[in-house]
């Protein structure tokens, strides 16, 4: 496989696990590559049949990957991949408030002493780290973690074999698992953490009790290079607890 194919398979494989179908995701990149196109011109484009194009159109529209432009024919063109994402984030919290709204009325939520809906920018792995300190040492349940899988600073590590200790649920899965990282994966494994292995890179992610969560861009040339979007909103850490989740059920046992 060339160099583009593999670059295009992987882009596939990440828009999969944003919840787009092989078909969704090939015709989402069929179209990012610019341009306008009909219905019939993008069956050809792609090689799916006319009917079922239509059908594909109309489910990448309704997720917000795509939009159509008035006159005949009808064309579509795609989003750009940040906006068509802000338009997945938004979809799914507004779906994740329904649900919310719909179970309050009916006496099932408990009210959680959940932060109001804001986002802190943190710059730096130190200061990420101590970031994650702080929210192991309030977290209640569940702490859910994909990263590296690189060492861990004593004092995080610290917090967290205490937060083990009130039975919170901790999982990691590390995109490396080399001859350079797997002591540590063990030992953590060791300390009573669920670890699992899925290879990728330049991203880390928690969420602590599915209320507040931590999305994290690296340098993949250089890790210590990070930005990070410390995010108090209830929705919007329900939509990437469900992302940890999926992942989760897709990534390998160590062994």
């Amino acid at each position: 496989m060339t160099m583009a194919g593999k670059m295009k398979e992987k882009i596939v494989l990440n828009l999969i696990q944003l919840g787009l179908s092989k078909s969704e995701a090939n015709v989402y990149l069929a179209l990012s590559n610019g341009g306008a196109f009909p219905v019939d011109a993008m069956s050809k484009k792609t090689g799916i049949e006319v009917h079922v194009a239509y059908r594909v159109l109309a489910k990448l529209k309704n997720k917000g990957f795509i939009e159509a432009i008035g006159g005949y024919p009808i064309k579509y063109q795609a989003y750009p991949i940040e906006e068509a994402l802000n338009h997945v984030f938004k979809i799914q919290e507004e779906k994740v408030e329904k649900i919310r709204n719909i179970l309050s009325h009916e006496g099932t939520i408990v009210e959680r002493d959940a932060p109001q809906t804001k986002v802190d920018i943190i710059v730096g792995r130190d200061k990420i780290f101590a970031w994650s300190s702080k929210m192991f040492e309030k977290a209640k349940s569940e702490a859910f973690i994909i990263s590296i899988g690189e060492e861990i600073p004593e004092e995080l590590l610290l917090h967290m074999r205490d937060a083990l200790q009130r039975n919170v649920d901790i999982r990691i899965i590390a995109h490396k698992y080399d001859d350079e990282n797997k002591r540590y994966l063990f030992a953590w494994k060791k300390m009573g953490i669920k670890i699992r292995h899925k290879p990728d890179r330049g991203f880390h992610l928690v969420v602590f009790d599915g209320v507040k969560s931590l999305l994290v861009a690296n340098n993949p040339d250089n890790t210590r290079e990070r930005t990070g979007m410390a995010i108090f909103s209830l929705a919007l850490s329900a939509v990437l607890r469900e992302y940890f989740m999926s992942t989760w059920q897709k990534a390998k046992e160590i062994e």
